[in-house]
């Protein structure tokens, strides 16, 4: 395995390709608009209801999928009230295209102060695109301003996307841009083991295992709509994931 600092003297050399590459893929990526429905139930009628905010990117922002409710937001609260055995309330909170810098400086302000049990970040593939060098200051930042609204609530970051097996990437750029994101998920692990309340789901996907534990057919296609944005069958997987994360966790 190639050592951290080799692996970014090689993405510096890489630059000029990578500029190039990602020119053509975004000139070649289908718009895609986001989910709607950011608000929802999740009821089983059980006599307790927690309350969840599911902040940040693309994913979150439900590309890929006509609804919330079948992207991560629904599926997530889905397999919280069959687990925990809750009602949940969930709303997202997200814009494709936005950066850790941008959920912090124009959708945190949009959280409401009244309580809530957790919220859930999705967040590190459009810093993983632009190469964001200040990624460590970026989180530490939201963090800092999430605490202000809600002191009392958990904060949980999931998974950062698999960049490294977005089908619509050059070689060149999958192997770059994982390379960078590995860097990101080691900034993530060091601020949150710092951080009380705070929780980063740091496996990192790998869609081969996946595909062996669910028992699909190994076509990393069959996990995107356009070749970088989930689709159903991801979001389901994802979502399923994330709550049996927290209620291991005991997160709730």
């Amino acid at each position: 395995m190639l050592l951290p600092n080799i692996k970014s003297l090689l993405t510096l050399c890489l630059l000029p390709v990578l500029y190039v590459q990602g020119k053509r893929v975004r000139k070649s990526m289908p718009h895609l608009p986001e989910a709607t429905g950011p608000e929802g139930k999740t009821s089983l009628t059980h006599l307790e209801t927690k309350k969840i905010l599911l902040l940040g990117e693309s994913t979150i922002a439900g590309i890929g999928v006509k609804t919330h409710q079948e992207g991560i937001a629904g599926q997530l609260a889905q397999g919280l009230a069959e687990q925990l055995h809750y009602n949940i309330d969930w709303k997202v909170i997200a814009k494709s295209g936005f950066t850790t810098k941008k959920v912090t400086q124009r959708l945190v302000p949009q959280i409401s102060p009244d309580p809530l049990d957790l919220i859930v970040i999705g967040l590190g593939g459009n810093d993983t695109f632009t190469l964001n060098t200040r990624w460590s200051r970026d989180i530490k930042d939201l963090i800092y301003q999430l605490r202000l609204i809600q002191p009392a609530c958990p904060l949980l970051f999931i998974n950062l996307p698999p960049v490294g097996e977005f089908p619509a990437l050059p070689s060149i750029m999958r192997f770059c841009l994982d390379n960078h994101m590995d860097m990101l998920r080691a900034q993530l692990i060091n601020i949150v083991q710092k951080e009380t309340d705070c929780y980063f789901i740091s496996d990192k996907i790998t869609l081969k295992e996946w595909s062996t534990k669910f028992g699909l057919e190994k076509k990393v296609e069959l996990y995107f709509s356009d070749g970088i944005h989930p689709d159903k069958l991801t979001y389901q997987i994802w979502g399923q994931s994330v709550a049996e994360f927290i209620c291991k966790e005991k997160l709730n």
